[in-house]
């Protein structure tokens, strides 16, 4: 019986505790300096990326006129006058012109003349401005379907004149035998170039520009007008996408 009590006494599980939790210590040590260490690169690098980076920062110290990022507001003398802005507004108007012609696909069939299209005589085209100017400016005429209208905008315009929405407001109301409050709803469409997005830029535009002059003169309510831009494929476009504003009446 002594010889079995000091058996059981010799053995000491303690040294085995010490050796497991040291190891663990010292990993996590291990592991701690190398994270330490990588995030010190990684903050030295992008400090040295930021430092060598050319790209200007605008300097809030800087004085309001002075121009960090030069534009066609830049040309402006220091006191600009109303003929100032309207000649920017000119200059605007063509870099505007130039970029949506440039931005056309190539490749694109002829423009067809109203009586070209498959609606054939049932089309009926309505001059929506006598106006000639050396930009091109405003709606360029109106057609007449039997159960829509459409504004045809020219190049580079993005809204029409008050005198043209006025236009639009009598032909609208005679067309669709519309009266305030009767409760009828409309749909806008519009084609854009499938892929690009200036197209799809300037069909937002005109189909809101629309949209505004129909709510703000002619008064039929937001509820009640719904808008959609219709990609067309390459293979498709006929040179009058993103032009051609289309109101159809919705039974």
């Amino acid at each position: 019986m002594p010889a079995a009590e000091n058996s059981e006494e010799s053995q000491n599980f303690w040294p085995g505790y010490v050796d497991t939790l040291v190891n663990m210590v010292m990993f996590l040590i291990l592991l701690i300096v190398v994270l330490a260490m990588a995030v010190m690169f990684f903050s030295v690098k992008a400090r040295n990326d930021a430092l060598k980076s050319t790209v200007p920062l605008k300097d809030p110290n800087k004085a309001a006129h002075e121009k960090v990022y030069p534009g066609m507001a830049d040309e402006l003398p220091q006191n600009p006058t109303i003929q100032d802005m309207r000649n920017l507004i000119d200059r605007l108007k063509e870099k505007l012109y130039q970029s949506e012609l440039r931005n056309k696909p190539s490749g694109l069939n002829p423009v067809l003349k109203p009586n070209e299209t498959k609606m054939g005589q049932s089309e009926r085209v309505e001059d929506a401005s006598s106006k000639v100017g050396s930009l091109p400016n405003g709606v360029q005429d109106f057609a007449l379907r039997p159960s829509t209208l459409i504004i045809r905008f020219r190049p580079g315009a993005l809204d029409m004149t008050d005198a043209e929405a006025n236009h639009m407001h009598s032909v609208f109301v005679k067309h669709f035998e519309y009266s305030t409050g009767s409760g009828q709803n409309f749909m806008l469409t519009v084609d854009a170039a499938e892929g690009l997005s200036e197209s799809n830029r300037m069909a937002f535009y005109r189909v809101a520009a629309v949209r505004n002059r129909l709510m703000a003169i002619t008064g039929v309510p937001a509820s009640k007008i719904s808008q959609k831009i219709l990609a067309v494929p390459a293979s498709a476009l006929t040179g009058t996408e993103a032009l051609e504003v289309r109101i159809t009446k919705v039974d």
